[in-house]
């Protein structure tokens, strides 16, 4: 989480109009009171207990507890590049309702985020959300899907469109983005909207690969019923 709030700190937006919710167990939300109490950077720093609830309701949860016009989501393994709140902003200003951009991967102490190898690998395996063609709607290039942990949207749409959280940790995203796409909204991609999440080659090549082929196999089997509702 402290990695992550630095990384906000360096944000080109203003930072007094940011609103932090931090969300988590109980005992990390007790931690993160101590720690950044006293901080002044941001407009306000809140934070959110949830005990045993999962990922997308940890999200719909912080969200819910959001004053600001616009919600951005992302994860405490994730650092955002400074353009992150700024890219959102001009987006939604431009006339996006929904905002994804680019994530990539990053190798504490190790390789950054720009060398070749890991613009490959988040290539692989981020580079999906831009979508095959370039399809524009009112001048915006449309995002294909998002990642939960670099999207932002209005508030307002969030509050209509939340993710679903009855099929635990899988498939709750692509859910999302197709009610999102289904009622018509402009869903924008914005390269500038820069995330860098973790990397490890454990990660990459056993936990996240490995969780993306099981995330598939119940997309297909939910069906096309479910997929629209």
């Amino acid at each position: 989480v402290n990695d992550t709030l630095q990384a906000l700190k360096k944000q080109t937006f203003p930072l007094k109009q940011v609103e932090i919710i931090l969300v988590g167990s109980s005992i990390q939300t007790q931690g993160w009171e101590k720690m950044y109490r006293n901080d002044t950077d941001f407009l306000s720093i809140k934070t959110l207990s949830y005990d045993d609830d999962n990922y997308y309701e940890l999200k719909n949860g912080g969200a819910n507890l959001a004053n600001g016009e616009i919600v951005a989501f992302t994860d405490s393994d994730v650092c955002p590049k400074p353009s992150w709140l700024s890219a959102i902003a001009q987006g939604i200003a431009q006339g996006a309702d929904v905002v994804v951009g680019p994530s990539l991967f990053r190798q504490p102490g190790g390789l950054s985020s720009d060398s070749a190898l890991l613009q490959v690998l988040s290539s692989v395996t981020w580079g999906w959300p831009v979508g095959k063609g370039n399809i524009y709607k009112d001048n915006l290039l449309q995002g294909a899907g998002f990642m939960d942990h670099n999207v932002a949207m209005k508030t307002s749409v969030f509050r209509r469109h939340q993710y679903r959280t009855e099929f635990g940790r899988i498939i709750a995203s692509p859910l999302l983005y197709r009610s999102l796409a289904n009622d018509g909204l402009n869903i924008a991609y914005q390269s500038q909207q820069q995330a860098g999440h973790f990397f490890s080659w454990k990660y990459w090549l056993i936990s996240l690969h490995f969780r993306y082929g099981y995330e598939v196999y119940n997309i297909r089997r939910l069906g096309s019923i479910s997929l629209v509702q």
